[in-house]
């Protein structure tokens, strides 16, 4: 049975004693009150440049106070839904990979510590968690404790708690170790070891609190938020027809007032009675560039997610390999760096201590976590050189092309797909005269006479086993003739139609211009010598066609 109280070892080779109660007890719990209080006044209402600036300003200080820059970035999680769904989508990427455990050696107890491993870390409830670790991108840092189960003979993660970063702070001389709020201490307390996952990921040079994706987003989101206003207001003045009311000269207060409330309420109510006398107008309001606040309002978004997820093609559109080398829409190199320094957060936050709790095993000797990523695979552009390389007369091992494209062998008694081959009923339907395939073969090794004049025969493809027709070598018929005729010299006959087409195009600074140019040209440009040619050639064409009938 392990004792009430171990000892793990720090990075720095000293050895930390651990007890029982404080693995099971939740150490950075919410408060009611306190500086551990979930509870924060909005951030992003009137957000100003001027606001955002002191909030970054002051966030930005070794030991300073984040409550607001962290407040702010949640908010802005909520608030806007391009980012929220790109960071979404970086922080599933690396939840979709699949972890791999190393053992230190191929058998004994390494191996059963790695398989104890495993079944952690493929656990829902670790899976779920790794969301909450992968928040750090966006805020710089994230916390996730550890409740462990004491009660058997293993001490296990009985689950993952995520905890607010708020609760936390950096220490106020370099502003790089991360630090638990506590009331009464303005420095606060030491992490526990073997209790917390922290995640810090290297997203830039500097002071961690300033590496988080979010510092550069709320600028980002705030420009955006003054265009979406702007296009708001532009809508309500532009998007709504304007109303008049008409009264006579003779109209009474009583009158006048009847037709103000009618012109009101025309848009709530859409219908109105006003009298007989009176005259209700509906203006169309006209605007002209009414696209550019959503070229803004896309602009911040692509802006968005360059820095979220590093690329735009893929973000809203859909994408080639060749275009972008994505993984799950993320750029595949930051994919690979977010899943090394998760992996190593695990490592250090989970694996180590698990490993030094029940086995006393140290840091070296305590299995490898990882998070592989796989390099994504053209598959369309590898089968076709695989087709080249085999019909050249290369040599490829069919089991390594089913690795390759994840077909498994067939079972003996399982049905076989196989291309469409010709079946006897097929030959049977063979056009008349048309030689069997031996005999066409023999017709092939002939004389050097026949060469001149092979008549026309059906094969098998050997690729795809279906039926084609070689196609006769006859000469050179007298319809070639004119078609060569027609395709010679063919230019000077069009320019008349396409020149004032191809001018409107080079002075166009736009395909609205263009267009518009377009409308202006002669609607009967002059088609005689086009007409004349093809006068001249079909006639050609008709005689040859009577006299070869």
């Amino acid at each position: 049975m392990t004792s009430s109280t171990q000892k793990i070892f720090l990075p720095d080779g000293t050895s930390y004693p651990i007890r029982k109660r404080e693995l099971e007890d939740e150490v950075a719990a919410a408060q009611v009150t306190g500086v551990r209080s979930v509870w924060s006044d909005n951030i992003t209402s009137g957000l100003t440049p001027v606001r955002l600036a002191s909030i970054l300003r002051d966030s930005a200080r070794p030991g300073a106070e984040t409550r607001d820059y962290l407040t702010l970035l949640e908010e802005i999680e909520e608030r806007d839904a391009h980012y929220r769904a790109q960071l979404m989508t970086r922080k599933l990427a690396i939840r979709g990979l699949d972890p791999i455990v190393e053992a230190t050696a191929e058998d004994g107890k390494p191996v059963q510590v790695a398989d104890e491993i495993r079944d952690i870390v493929k656990s829902p409830h670790f899976r779920k968690a790794l969301l909450d670790i992968a928040d750090g991108i966006a805020k710089g840092y994230s916390v996730t404790e550890i409740i462990w189960n004491t009660k058997g003979r293993l001490w296990k993660p009985a689950t993952f708690k995520w905890r607010d970063p708020r609760f936390f702070q950096y220490d106020r001389i370099a502003g790089a170790e991360l630090r638990l709020r506590i009331d009464g201490d303005p420095d606060g307390a030491p992490l526990m070891p073997a209790k917390f996952i922290k995640f810090e990921p290297k997203l830039k040079s500097g002071i961690p609190i300033r590496g988080g994706i979010g510092r550069v987003v709320v600028w980002l989101y705030m420009l955006k938020a003054f265009t979406l206003q702007d296009w708001m207001q532009f809508l309500d003045v532009f998007g709504i027809p304007i109303r008049v009311g008409k009264y006579g000269p003779g109209a009474s207060e009583a009158d006048k007032r009847t037709l103000l409330r009618a012109v009101a309420n025309l848009v709530a109510d859409a219908a109105v009675t006003i009298p007989e006398s009176m005259v209700l107008d509906i203006l169309e309001a006209k605007a002209t560039g009414t696209d550019a606040h959503q070229r803004a309002a896309e602009y911040w978004n692509e802006e968005i997610s360059k820095v979220v997820v590093g690329q735009t093609m893929t973000a809203d559109d859909g994408s080639s390999l060749a275009q972008a080398e994505v993984h799950d829409r993320v750029r595949l190199d930051i994919l690979e760096a977010d899943a090394d320094e998760v992996a190593a957060a695990v490592q250090a936050g989970l694996v180590e201590p698990y490993c030094a709790l029940n086995h006393g095993l140290m840091p070296e000797d305590c299995p490898q976590y990882t998070l592989p990523v796989p390099k994504p695979k053209d598959m369309a552009a590898r089968m076709k050189v695989v087709r080249e390389f085999v019909e050249m007369g290369g040599k490829v091992g069919m089991a390594a092309m089913r690795d390759e494209i994840g077909i498994e062998d067939p079972d003996d008694d399982e049905e076989l797909l196989v291309p469409p081959r010709r079946s006897r009923s097929d030959q049977s339907q063979k056009p008349d005269g048309a030689p069997d395939d031996d005999e066409a073969d023999d017709e092939d090794g002939g004389d050097e006479e026949g060469k001149d004049a092979k008549p026309a025969r059906h094969a098998a493809c050997p690729h795809c086993g279906g039926v084609h027709t070689h196609a006769a070598e006859d000469a050179p018929e007298a319809g070639d003739d004119v078609l060569a005729a027609m395709l010679k010299d063919w230019e000077p006959a069009l320019d008349p139609l396409m020149k004032p087409v191809f001018e409107a195009l080079q002075q166009s600074q736009s395909f609205e211009e263009f267009l518009a140019r377009l409308g202006d040209m002669p609607q009967r440009p002059d088609l005689n010598p086009f007409a004349d040619r093809l006068a001249v050639l079909t006639a050609i064409g008709r005689g040859i066609g009577d006299a070869s009938r």
